[in-house]
């Protein structure tokens, strides 16, 4: 029988675990894994399920009493790491929660009694223990990814629990236990109890497990666990362009100037692109800074509005109705981005005909970029004023738009409907004709009024007439949106004084870009995890790492470049590549869930709506039948796999690439031709 833990958790913890979906799904959770040794939990991004589920295995008893571990897999060390770390808080308890990674080992002491480790690690234990026998329960996080590690350790481990189970049993029958309670030196040589094995994913493919009989032969059972999450208004561009790392800087510095307090999460495909944007980010806001540094009458006037702010904390709708108007009609869609991608051209062309919600609105054309004529002599003022004159120019197109026009553009408001809804809400014609009552309302006005630019700075041939024009105007436009963000700035200190989100907003101080990815230094993964300065906003330029295996605090923002690095193998010349690919949707819904955790969320799509369509698969391909398969053999050859051709894959490879495989293997005499004869013979493989 088991014996629970006794774990005094802070109060502080207790509140925080209480908002977690997963907690109210302890008892039921426990329950299932007693009663079977395989379970799989399917839980959204943001349920809880990294750091609960092996807290109630640990509560419930499986570590027998000490004498036993629970494992924890992570697909890559900056998860391990992070979710350790968060485990051993919530327990209270450091010691017993420990980390091993590549490299180092460290952080596992006698004490550990939870383990967290890479999928590698695992696997290499199993080399030397077939049936992993120091472990009661092993869980397998993120098997979503189904990295060749994971889809390799998921088919093992179904053997390795139907040989402990049988052994069990076997020695229960016998007497074997019953002899032990009399005879010390017999009770050395019991079996270990039945291994449990958990499966937690996010996007999981159920029906590669539970309609998988060479896999596991009675279908495991499926505990679903709903997120707690708050909605997310997905933003797509215009067009899919082919710098999708200039798109995302232009994207990170406009939501920093002109939107509320919150990080934001940007995902690019790789170590490279990862530093070269937060070289760009920090190089171009430092430059931005100096560039628009306030005249001394402007402060003057901001502080005048500062010391006579207090009455304005509550907006009357009816006063910030034109203020939004204009914001909407102002806007000019989301900021392009996106990979090189083959035919989406034409999608975006056809989408454009057809009214989807990525086309490009009515009687807009691609962006042009024009060489400057050289004013005449006598011309200062022109020659000074061109830029901010050809800017001027480039507004006052946009505000003589049709508001419909920019309805259909898919880089603002996610639909029409929702777009309606701000409108009624902004002219005081929602439900009941209510006002906005809350400073979440007002922020999310000025959030929806916002849309990425997706034009830069263009130089025109006459900056003359036209746009002298329109100077005043704009100029009169400028300064009524400068009224409003110093109004919202006062309510969003107010809000982000009560711990909402922090940092902050509409350009009052530095980006902090920081970098995140698996090969980073440890310190430095750490670095993205801790509060948010209160001086500064925090820009976190992941991979997909931070796309479902860790957690980032404060995330408001996401800005999704729509693109991953991928391993592909070409069979024809036996050659394996890394290549930049397109995600798949559910990776895209991934990465936009990030946003949600705190409050709601917004993220921007580099690419079209006709891009997401139309090119963007459904799942990310399984990476083991996209890969070569001699050295896979061969580990599970040195492993004493008896069988190749019928390991127990969850999904798999076709048996030609098995058996050409194999053959090129014995003909290297890299394994032997008898079966069960490759590498070291370890018989609980062979007879599992």
């Amino acid at each position: 029988p088991l014996v629970r833990e006794s774990v005094q958790r802070l109060e502080a913890i207790e509140e925080q675990r209480a908002k977690l979906p997963a907690v109210m799904m302890e008892q039921e959770l426990v329950e299932m894994a007693l009663s079977n040794d395989v379970l799989l939990v399917c839980g959204e991004t943001g349920c809880g399920k990294s750091t609960q589920v092996p807290q109630f295995l640990f509560e419930a008893g499986f570590c027998q009493g000490g004498k036993q571990l629970i494992g924890v897999t992570q697909p890559r060390r900056v998860a391990a790491i992070s979710v350790s770390q968060r485990v051993g808080e919530e327990l209270n308890r450091p010691g017993a929660v420990g980390y091993q990674v590549r490299y180092d080992k460290s952080h596992c002491t006698k004490d550990t009694r939870i383990k967290f480790m890479t999928d590698g690690i695992l696997l290499r234990e199993a080399q030397a223990d077939f049936l992993c026998r120091k472990y009661s329960v092993i869980v397998i996080d993120e098997a979503h990814e189904r990295g060749v590690n994971c889809d390799i350790l998921i088919g093992l481990l179904s053997r390795a629990v139907q040989r402990r189970r049988r052994d069990f049993e076997a020695a229960v029958a016998s007497g074997r236990f019953a002899r032990a309670e009399a005879d010390a030196d017999a009770a050395k040589d019991l079996p270990p109890p039945p291994l449990k094995l958990v499966v937690m994913s996010a996007t999981l493919r159920l029906c590669d497990f539970t309609e998988n009989r060479q896999l596991f032969a009675v279908p495991p059972p499926v505990m679903r666990i709903e997120a707690r999450t708050f909605p997310v208004t997905a933003h797509f561009a215009r067009q899919t362009e082919d710098d999708y790392i200039l798109s995302a800087r232009r994207a990170v510095l406009q939501i920093h100037k002109q939107l509320p307090p919150g990080t934001i999460l940007v995902f690019v495909t790789g170590r490279q692109e990862v530093h070269r944007l937060c070289k760009l980010l920090n190089q171009s806001w430092a430059a931005k800074s100096r560039g628009e540094q306030q005249s001394a009458e402007e402060q003057d006037e901001e502080a005048a509005d500062e010391a006579a702010g207090g009455a304005i904390d509550q907006l009357e709708a009816s006063d910030d109705e034109d203020d939004f108007d204009d914001d909407l009609a102002d806007a000019n869609g989301a900021s392009t981005a996106g990979g090189a991608i083959e035919g989406e051209a034409a999608a975006d062309a056809s989408a454009t005909c057809a009214g989807s919600p990525g086309a490009l609105a009515p009687g807009r054309g691609p962006k042009r970029r024009r060489v400057a004529r050289a004013p005449a002599t006598g011309e200062p003022e022109a020659q000074s004023a061109a830029p901010s004159a050809a800017k001027k120019k480039r507004r006052a197109k946009s505000r003589a738009k049709p508001q419909g026009d920019e309805a259909g553009g898919a880089g603002g408001v996610a639909s029409a409907a929702e777009q309606n809804s701000l409108q009624s809400t902004a002219d005081g014609s929602g439900p009941a004709g209510q006002e906005p009552s809350s400073r979440a309302e007002e922020e999310e006005e000025c959030i929806a009024s916002f849309r990425i630019d997706d034009e830069e700075d263009v130089v025109v041939l006459d900056p003359d007439a036209e746009e002298r024009a329109s100077a005043a105007e704009d100029a009169k436009d400028a300064e009524a949106k400068r009224q409003k963000r110093i109004r919202m700035g006062k309510l969003d200190r107010s809000r982000t004084a009560n711990g909402v989100f922090g940092g902050i907003g509409f350009g009052e101080g530095p980006l902090r870009a920081m970098p995140l990815y698996a090969q980073l230094p440890a310190r430095a993964q750490l670095a993205p995890f801790g509060p948010p300065p209160a001086d500064a906003r925090v820009v976190v330029v992941s991979t997909n790492v931070a796309e479902t295996s860790v957690t980032l605090p404060n995330v408001r923002y996401v800005v999704d470049a729509g693109h991953e690095k991928r391993r592909k193998y070409r069979a024809s010349s036996g050659v394996s590549t890394f290549v930049v690919d397109r995600i798949s949707k559910a990776s895209a819904d991934q990465r936009a869930g990030r946003a949600g955790r705190l409050g709601p969320g917004h993220a921007y799509r580099l690419y079209s709506a006709a891009a997401y369509e139309n090119h963007f698969a459904q799942f990310a391909p399984i990476p083991m039948l996209h890969t070569p398969m001699d050295p896979v053999l061969l580990l599970i050859a040195f492993l004493g796999v008896p069988r190749l051709d019928i390991f127990p894959w969850p999904t798999p490879p076709t048996r030609e690439s098995v058996v050409a495989a194999v053959q090129r293997l014995r003909a290297l005499g890299a394994i032997a031709d008898s079966p069960g004869a490759g590498g070291p013979a370890h018989a609980d493989a062979a007879n599992a």
